[in-house]
């Protein structure tokens, strides 16, 4: 795993150093200090997700920690904030969003969007956007106005688009 990055607004790109094994399809967010969380799908299977922070933008990440939280079945997921243009450091920069099937340890069913108000440190609260249904792969956006969307792959591979609110 790694984070490809931009210092001048994308006229040229970097490769940072690699973190971890056996992490694949990673997402990154920003946090209310500035640091950079990458999350990412265990392709090892182990039923949750991986995570490492970075302090230099994603240059280079710290240790792999196991959210055990965020279950996962080796599936793609989503993570955003919820209000994308907070102040840094303030209580709503702290907000995370996050997407994907919720069904341990292995079943890609039961899409759902976990909700955390701390930089992901923990995740008090989800919500089912297609509960008992199929669901692959998904992301998470704010759209403004207190509302979010979210894009996933659900039976049949269909794509599919929903908002929801707070």
């Amino acid at each position: 795993a790694y984070s490809v990055y931009s210092d001048d607004h994308g006229r040229s790109w970097q490769m940072g150093r690699p973190v971890g094994t056996a992490m694949d399809e990673n997402k990154v967010v920003e946090l209310s200090n500035g640091d950079v969380m990458l999350n990412s799908r265990d392709s090892a299977g182990g039923g949750g997700r991986k995570i490492a922070i970075s302090h230099d933008g994603g240059a280079t990440y710290g240790p792999v920690t196991y959210d055990h939280t965020l279950t996962d079945p080796r599936n793609n997921a989503g993570i955003a904030r919820m209000v994308p243009d907070a102040p840094e450091g303030s209580a709503d920069a702290k907000k995370l969003l996050f997407s994907n099937a919720d069904n341990p340890p292995f079943a890609r069913v039961n899409g759902t969007i976990r909700y955390s108000c701390d930089d992901g440190a923990t995740w008090s609260t989800s919500r089912a956007f297609a509960p008992g249904l199929p669901t692959s792969y998904s992301t998470v956006t704010a759209l403004g106005d207190g509302r979010f969307g979210v894009l996933y792959e659900g039976a049949g591979n269909a794509i599919t688009f929903d908002t929801f609110d707070a």
